[in-house]
């Protein structure tokens, strides 16, 4: 089946955009909820984003609401519980819809770890599920635990960076970077700009702060929210070409693409002049190249763009 855009798969369904609304379809390719919601978010624990009317609920596998579309904007389910921003701010509710947190915040980030930052009185605190302070930060969490460091964010002169703390609110990397991601295998993805040059350097920072290697660039972090280390291995650029490094920087699948992806279910993505084929860890072809450009895979199928569109 072919259409104007879709997602990956989660939990037996992908979000497909057909005649100018989001619907799902199953491993099949059966439509098996109608296309009618403005946009969607991928199926977590039996739940799934979908807006409605400019409003945001969540839907089952039979497409109804369990949660009515009532929020500016939710995140997904974690350890139990969802962030959703109203017109007051931000809260915490249940699957159920109920809240969790009976509490409304000025500022909040979801749960990772079994702790989330909030501010509360202009102050700000990283809490747990049930609502109870666990520590104080000095500065504003940009987002929660991962491998025991949070992202926290200060603002400059010009703009915000971002650093790192532990969980004991100790600084252990200083707030200099635009966009850090979260650790992963002891490893965080960072960029910042030269001095010299108005062009972009990628590091791969260790649990102290520390750079380990750094990077003319990487790509098909979809997010800063994406952990860098997939399946072990970081796709990035090495001379004119990209390959694969482990967390310690060192070259696993020598720079031979135009493009590289992060590994999915053994295989990745990558470029090369005849198109995007899939490879296996050790670099070989397991898929010839042939599309246009192609997506991780996700419960056995990708997402590939073809001429004319995309299918599975």
């Amino acid at each position: 089946p072919q259409y104007v855009d879709a997602s990956d798969f989660s939990e037996g369904f992908a979000s497909v955009y057909t005649k100018g609304k989001w619907g799902f379809i199953n491993h099949r390719g059966n439509l098996s909820i109608p296309a009618h919601f403005a946009e969607t978010k991928p199926f977590k624990n039996g739940l799934a984003g979908a807006k409605k009317n400019g409003k945001w609920g969540f839907i089952r596998f039979d497409g109804e609401f369990q949660i009515e579309p009532k929020f500016d904007k939710i995140d997904d389910f974690n350890e139990g519980v969802a962030l959703v921003r109203t017109e007051k701010g931000y809260q915490y509710i249940l699957p159920s819809g109920e809240l969790a947190i009976n509490r409304t915040f000025k500022w909040a980030t979801p749960f990772s770890e079994g702790l989330a930052g909030v501010e509360i009185d202009k102050r700000y605190f990283f809490i747990d599920t049930d609502g109870k302070k666990q520590l104080r930060s000095r500065f504003q969490p940009s987002r929660s635990f991962s491998d025991g460091l949070a992202i926290i964010s200060r603002k400059d002169r010009i703009s915000y960076k971002r650093g790192y703390i532990n969980r004991k609110g100790k600084l252990v990397c200083k707030a200099r970077y635009p966009s850090p991601s979260d650790f992963s295998s002891g490893r965080a993805l960072v960029w910042y700009k030269l001095p010299s040059f108005n062009t972009k350097r990628w590091a791969l920072l260790n649990t102290s702060g520390e750079v380990v290697r750094t990077f003319d660039s990487c790509r098909r972090l979809y997010t800063c929210h994406q952990k860098p280390f997939q399946e072990g291995l970081l796709p990035v650029l090495i001379g004119k070409r990209y390959g694969y490094v482990d967390s310690n920087g060192e070259i696993v699948i020598k720079p031979y693409f135009w493009d590289a992806a992060p590994f999915s279910e053994g295989l990745a993505a990558v470029g090369t002049k005849n198109g995007y084929g899939y490879i296996n860890h050790a670099g070989k072809f397991m898929i010839r190249p042939q599309y246009g450009s192609a997506r991780p895979f996700r419960e056995g199928l990708a997402v590939v763009y073809g001429h004319t569109g995309e299918y599975y």
